[in-house]
């Protein structure tokens, strides 16, 4: 089961359209019988869920799915707790927070440590349209620092953290650039670097070497370390060239 289902029960009205949009016939009622007797015999969930449907489930919309399942197995753990449960009220759904705006623009002398915190935890949590916006970007206005990437000869480890960290970088430059994100030349040298950029930029490349499960080696961390330090100058760069695109 994916981590994003939230195990809740929101009432048999919609079980109930759930179940008949996925192609069941049971209903609300049926299925809390099954996982009574389920229970009682030991036999496990997604055993009496499966045998809900005599085909694959149907999904017309990508939320079907975890609703689906999370008022299923919702209404498995209140059969199990031993509560009463009133299939005649419907539970009131929560209301999906408003994502949070974009991150406002930094200041000329560059952004701070905790403007940084901010926008990357609004990279974080993104709508999946303004974050695959960013990785085009990324892709076709970057492609001269994408390239340099490429063909460094960095291994694979080294080279998958760098491309993250670095279209994070980016992702956050471009949303807070004052004058926009212009021309980035890989090779640029960028004295003026604010130290707070430079300090997460260091952050993030001790947490990728550092990985629980995929450490880096010494010298892998310290290749890193070069190609973020360098990327991130370029970036920087293209900061100060104030939304110049290259033609």
């Amino acid at each position: 089961m994916s981590s994003d289902v939230k195990r809740r029960f929101e009432g048999a009205k919609r079980l109930d359209a759930l179940l008949e949009r996925a192609g069941s016939i049971a209903d609300t009622e049926s299925v809390a019988e099954a996982f009574l007797k389920a229970q009682t015999d030991g036999v496990p969930a997604a055993v009496v869920i499966e045998a809900l449907f005599e085909d694959e489930p149907r999904f017309a919309d990508r939320d079907d799915a975890p609703a689906l399942f999370g008022n299923l197995f919702g209404l498995w753990d209140l059969i199990a707790s031993g509560e009463r449960v009133d299939l005649t009220t419907d539970f009131k759904r929560e209301k999906k927070p408003k994502p949070s705006p974009p991150p406002t623009k930094f200041p000329l002398e560059g952004p701070t440590a905790e403007w940084l915190d901010g926008a990357f935890g609004w990279l974080e949590a993104a709508p999946l349209a303004d974050r695959t916006k960013l990785e085009h970007a990324y892709e076709n206005r970057m492609d001269a620092l994408v390239t340099w990437l490429d063909e460094s000869g960095a291994g694979d480890a080294v080279y998958g953290s760098a491309r993250q960290i670095l279209f994070e970088l980016f992702a956050m430059l471009e949303l807070g650039s004052p004058k926009g994100l212009g021309r980035v030349v890989p090779e640029a040298r960028a004295a003026d670097v604010p130290a707070a950029l430079t300090a997460w930029a260091n952050e993030a490349v001790f947490q990728a070497s550092t990985d629980e499960d995929e450490p880096l080696s010494a010298d892998e961390s310290k290749e890193l370390g070069r190609q973020v330090e360098q990327g991130l100058q370029a970036l920087w760069q293209g900061v100060t060239n104030g939304g110049q695109r290259p033609r």
